[in-house]
C-alpha cells in the first residue's frame, strides 16, 4: 500500500510549491514555504488551512474544500492567502484527493498569481503547466504498477503509459516549434 511518505517523496522530486493536507497541514515542500514567507515547516504544521485565508474568502473557500474533499472532486482555484509578514499574496492552487488508511487528503500544487498572469507566459511555463500534472500521472502510474498482479490490468497500464509518452513527446515538439516562432518573432 501507497504511505503518505510515498506521496511526499513523489512531491519533492517535482520540486515545486506543493503541500498536503487534511483541515491541518501535513507537508508544505521549501518552495511552497518561501512563497509564504516561511523557513521551516513547523512554522505551519498542524495548523489549520484556513488561517492565511482572506476573511473576505474563508467560508467559500471551507465549504469548496470540503465539498469536494468529501465528494473525492479534484480541486482548482485562486485565493488571497496572508504570507509570514501579513501581506496577502494571491494564489492559484490546484489538488487532488487521496485516501490512505481511511484517511483523507488533499494534495496541491501552487503558484503565486503573477507568475500565471505575467504578460510574457513563456514556452517553457507552458511546458511546465503541460508537463506537471503528465509527470504526476506517470507518478501515480507507476505507483499503481507495483501493486498489479493480473497481466491483463497490467497491459492496460502499459499502454496508458506509452499513451503518456506519446503526449509528453507532442507536447514537447510544439513547444520545440512556439520557441522556434518567438524567436522569429524577435527578428
Amino acid at each position: 500500500m501507497t504511505s503518505l511518505e510515498t506521496y511526499i517523496q513523489f512531491l519533492e522530486t517535482l520540486n515545486e510549491a506543493s503541500a498536503i493536507y487534511t483541515d491541518k497541514v501535513i507537508w508544505m515542500s521549501p518552495q511552497y514555504l518561501k512563497l509564504l514567507g516561511y523557513e521551516t515547516l513547523d512554522e505551519l504544521q498542524g495548523k489549520s488551512i484556513y488561517l492565511g485565508v482572506h476573511p473576505d474568502e474563508l467560508i467559500d473557500q471551507q465549504k469548496n474544500i470540503e465539498n469536494r474533499t468529501k465528494n473525492h472532486q479534484n480541486t482548482s482555484g485562486t485565493w488571497n492567502f496572508r504570507k509570514k509578514n501579513g501581506e496577502y499574496i494571491k494564489i492559484h492552487s490546484k489538488g487532488s484527493v487521496i485516501t490512505l488508511e481511511n484517511k483523507t487528503y488533499l494534495i496541491a500544487i501552487a503558484r503565486s498569481h503573477p507568475e500565471i498572469t505575467h504578460p510574457e507566459y513563456t514556452s517553457s511555463q507552458i511546458k511546465h503547466d503541460t508537463l506537471t500534472p503528465l509527470t504526476t500521472t506517470k507518478g501515480y502510474l507507476e505507483l499503481l504498477e507495483t501493486h498489479i498482479t493480473d497481466p491483463e490490468t497490467h497491459q492496460l497500464l502499459e499502454k496508458a503509459q506509452k499513451s503518456l509518452e506519446k503526449l509528453h513527446k507532442n507536447i514537447n515538439k510544439i513547444i520545440k516549434e512556439t520557441d522556434q516562432l518567438n524567436l522569429i518573432k524577435k527578428i
